[in-house]
């Protein structure tokens, strides 16, 4: 994928090369088109938002195997700790609450609820390396692609572009402007699983009580505009 893009005035077909001295270069949203009112930063962020998805569509897009397999491990532990809460259940009511009677429990049974949460926890830490292993893998891989783009960019930049600019900022733009742009590679695929957590959480509630369900749907928003109120006010001067 390049890092090229379009002049307005250019001929189809023609692009533009990514000055590294141009303003702008090297931010979260370098590559991107920002010409027109759509492409200033506002004061409500709405712009940076838009910029930093289409940034991050742009680098799912070049690599989207290990991304897919990394979102996969992700939902995946999503649906593991939904269901290992399901299998705890079951080891409380059919086997740590009989062990207390006098009948007592069957020593088949006892190694059934052994093997049950063995699996479980197998299955959780399966999940949790194989999106740890490809979403380290994206990233890496992007990193490698995008400054790759950006170092043929610098090497047919004309030599005026390289007395306007230090060799420490040029130096950055291929280093650590790619690094930081691609960073939150790494824990996306877990931000989403956490999503597909209470998604498949909601839906356990519902079908285990409905007024728990009711709870947890007014709870989790609720949460998470307190938690985003909060964040403003930190960062606020």
């Amino acid at each position: 994928m390049s890092l090229l893009v379009p002049e307005p005035d250019a001929a189809p077909g023609d692009e533009a090369v990514l000055d590294p001295a141009a303003p702008g270069f090297g931010s979260p949203g370098f590559g991107s088109p920002s010409d027109g009112p759509d492409g200033e930063l506002t004061g409500d962020g709405r712009s940076i938002t838009r910029q930093g998805v289409s940034l991050i569509g742009r680098f799912v897009r070049m690599h989207p195997g290990p991304f897919a397999l990394s979102l996969v491990g992700g939902v995946g532990w999503a649906a593991i700790v939904v269901a290992a809460s399901y299998v705890l259940g079951r080891v409380t009511d059919e086997v740590i609450t009989p062990a207390f009677t006098e009948e007592g429990v069957p020593a088949s049974t006892v190694w059934w609820a052994v093997a049950a949460l063995f699996l479980v926890g197998l299955a959780r830490g399966i999940s949790v390396g194989i999106r740890r292993w490809f979403g380290s893998l994206t990233e890496a891989r992007t990193q490698r692609s995008v400054r790759t783009d950006v170092v043929e960019r610098l090497l047919t930049m004309p030599l005026s572009s390289y007395r306007r600019r230090p060799t420490g900022e040029l130096l950055a733009n291929a280093d650590v402007d790619v690094t930081t742009a691609s960073n939150m590679l790494m824990p996306l695929p877990f931000s989403l699983g956490v999503v597909a957590l209470i998604v498949i959480s909601l839906v356990s509630l519902f079908m285990a009580d409905p007024a728990f369900g009711v709870v947890a749907l007014l709870l989790f928003p609720t949460l998470t505009l307190i938690s985003r109120w909060y964040t403003n006010r930190v960062h606020e001067p």
